[in-house]
């Protein structure tokens, strides 16, 4: 009958618009954000995987804005260092960013290009602490739907981190904890009855 289809299509059209657009609209926001993250990513480290084919003054003009950047973390020696860096590894074979560090590693030049060892950690480091936040997020979520209703926010928030961190409490040595534990709950008397 043509009312029941017509019904069929109403409700196709709802969870069309209501839900399967709204998911599809909001992945692709997502992965919008996530690629605008990783362009910036690139743009501000990307000559670090790529030294041997950037002219002296393009590695100079990228290496300073670098700095500037992360003025807390490079010195305004960045841009002379990773110059020579660049001189250094004329030779080698290899110029991807983590082959780099992984050389500046073997061959103990951290004292000689103790800049660029740093920006090429936060470089490789960078993506990481993108995916770990996403990972402490949908952790949140997973501990806070499991025991919203029967704690507190402090205890809550304390969970979260034994959550997000599992793999260091895996390695914790809980005897030192009991312990711990132990002495803290023991009530000494400090004050004696006269």
């Amino acid at each position: 009958s043509a009312t029941t289809s017509e019904v069929e299509q109403s409700a196709r059209h709802k969870f069309s618009t209501s839900v399967f657009l709204v998911v599809i609209d909001r992945l692709l926001a997502e992965m919008d954000h996530r690629y605008a993250a990783y362009d910036n990513l690139n743009n501000t480290f990307g000559f670090l995987n790529n030294l041997s084919n950037v002219t002296a003054q393009e590695l100079r003009n990228k290496a300073s804005n670098l700095q500037r950047k992360y003025s807390a973390d490079l010195e305004m020696d960045f841009v002379e260092e990773i110059v020579q860096f660049k001189d250094f590894i004329q030779s080698r074979s290899f110029t991807s960013a983590p082959l780099l560090l992984q050389l500046i590693k073997e061959k103990n030049l951290q004292s000689i290009f103790p800049n660029v060892d740093i920006a090429f950690r936060l470089y490789l480091t960078s993506p990481v602490t993108n995916a770990s936040g996403e990972r402490s997020f949908s952790k949140l979520k997973i501990v806070k739907n499991r025991l919203r209703s029967t704690m507190g926010q402090e205890r809550l928030n304390s969970f979260t981190l034994v959550s997000i961190e599992s793999d260091i409490v895996r390695r914790l040595d809980f005897s030192d904890l009991v312990n711990f534990a132990a002495k803290k709950s023991r009530k000494v008397s400090m004050f004696s009855k006269c």
